[in-house]
């Protein structure tokens, strides 16, 4: 069976707390969910003992670091106290993987501190982690084997083409623990696939790198599109059934 859910970010445009997010994720049909935290002040929300007992349900669930504003994942006390504090709650929730983005890791030491954490590619919005080339000195500099999360849409930014994931995924194909997907269209670089203008070669890149990694769909819901959960999931499993079979 495929391990696929969302991100509880798809839904920060229904003006609902993380709490209201699991729920909407869990009735989804959805066996897999991240739980994402833009800011450092996200971390202060309690997750309520009912969405405690909803996250043991799915089969897979991963933490989205934060990233927005002065974060910083280094060696630096300081660092590793803030960093501590999300390992804790990925422990709580029953996390394997937490996610940060390179553009906040400042030492990559930090990353043999703890084996669930996970780098993910870039978009072509940022000056650093977009390509193998970043992604080689991080194996060259750390002592434990990075882990990756390879998000198809970031590398679509980069390179339409889709020769920059083709490069990725050759290197790191073995390292990679999870898939983000998500498309583009003329509002937003993260919408539903099964909704963007680029889904097709989006899809095409999809089914000739994935091997059973969990999915986590990263594409925003409109409030006012709810039906999009539940076409989007069908959408992905179709074709991810397709590869696995």
């Amino acid at each position: 069976m495929v391990n696929i859910g969302f991100s509880t970010g798809c839904f920060y445009g229904w003006d609902v707390s993380i709490d209201d997010a699991i729920r909407l994720i869990s009735r989804s049909g959805a066996n897999s969910i991240e739980l994402s935290f833009p800011n450092k002040f996200d971390l202060d929300y309690n997750i309520d003992s009912d969405s405690l007992k909803l996250l043991k349900n799915f089969d897979y669930v991963s933490i989205h670091a934060p990233w927005k504003g002065d974060i910083d994942y280094s060696i630096s006390r300081e660092s590793l106290d803030f960093l501590t504090r999300i390992i804790d709650l990925a422990s709580s929730v029953g996390a394997e993987n937490i996610v940060i983005h390179p553009t906040n890791i400042s030492d990559s030491a930090v990353l043999d501190v703890y084996n669930g954490l996970v780098v993910e590619n870039m978009s072509s919005s940022k000056l650093i982690g977009t390509d193998s080339k970043y992604f080689l000195g991080l194996v060259e500099n750390t002592e434990i084997q990075p882990r990756f999360v390879f998000d198809l849409q970031h590398a679509y930014s980069v390179d339409p083409s889709m020769t920059v994931a083709e490069e990725l995924f050759k290197q790191f194909s073995g390292n990679i623990k999870e898939f983000h997907l998500s498309g583009f269209d003329s509002e937003s670089n993260h919408v539903p696939i099964c909704a963007s203008e680029n889904h097709l070669k989006i899809m095409d890149s999809f089914v000739s790198v994935y091997n059973g990694e969990p999915i986590i769909l990263e594409g925003v819901i409109k409030y006012c599109e709810p039906h999009l959960i539940e076409r989007e999931l069908d959408y992905v499993i179709g074709m991810a059934d397709l590869v696995l079979r």
